[in-house]
């Protein structure tokens, strides 16, 4: 909620209905038109829930929650947490691409942890690295249009749902990796990243100086350009 507040509403758990319609959930994909639409958009907002103690209340029984967002980072920062009880010094935790690291790698050094390049082509993590970014004690999450989608009628459809307009986001930012300190506050922020475009997340990272970032865009000639936060450190083996 806080970070959906500091996004202007772009971090919308509340999409879940929007999600399953536009048929990246576990049902067949609706058949989409304005008023479909609009008719969906009435579950939407998180504004539209609150939380009370240990109970969350919905404003309306349709509400349905989707953390797939942060499922997967908040995972990380447990077992991270976990491995801390043990005393273990020198660790990484990788759930699903989303990272955090501590201490130091096997060869005495920083970790390192590879950016994927927006290529549809490629369906594996790691298979065509964009860059590799030095990551110190802290976290590393990405976002992007160009692993889960569908076509139709010859356009592209992400399964990343603007919350505002209710239809998959579009717009030249195709990747946004975020480092901050726990894995749950950076992937709480790649997603909201993306939903604005470009602008919009420029304006969010001035406003959140604690947080890096490295973004990757097209360009009106369709080639991918790039734009990252001063404090990034890169490998410069690769």
């Amino acid at each position: 909620m806080e970070i959906n507040n500091e996004t202007q509403g772009a971090l919308g758990l509340t999409v879940y209905p929007l999600v399953s319609a536009w048929g990246f959930g576990p049902a067949r994909k609706l058949k989409m038109d304005q008023a479909k639409v609009d008719s969906i958009l009435q579950y939407v907002g998180m504004q539209k829930i609150s939380i009370e103690g240990r109970k969350m209340i919905k404003d309306l029984p349709g509400i349905k929650i989707d953390v797939n967002s942060i499922a997967q980072s908040y995972s990380v920062d447990v077992m991270y947490h976990y491995f801390e009880t043990l005393g273990i010094k020198n660790f990484v935790v990788e759930i699903g691409g989303d990272v955090r690291t501590k201490g130091k790698n096997p060869t005495g050094g920083i970790w390192r942890v590879g950016v994927d390049k927006p290529d549809e082509g490629y369906s594996k993590l790691g298979e065509n690295l964009q860059t590799v970014i030095l990551i110190d004690n802290k976290a590393i999450t990405t976002s992007g249009n160009y692993w889960k989608f569908f076509e139709e009628d010859g356009r592209k459809f992400s399964h990343i749902i603007d919350p505002h307009t209710g239809y998959p986001y579009n717009s030249s930012l195709l990747s946004v990796t975020v480092i901050a300190k726990d894995a749950l506050t950076a992937d709480g922020y790649d997603t909201p990243l993306m939903v604005p475009g470009l602008e919009g997340a420029r304006a969010v990272l001035k406003r959140h100086p604690e947080l890096e970032a490295y973004m990757i865009y097209a360009d009106e000639n369709g080639q991918f350009q790039i734009e990252y936060t001063k404090g990034i450190q890169f490998d410069k083996e690769n």
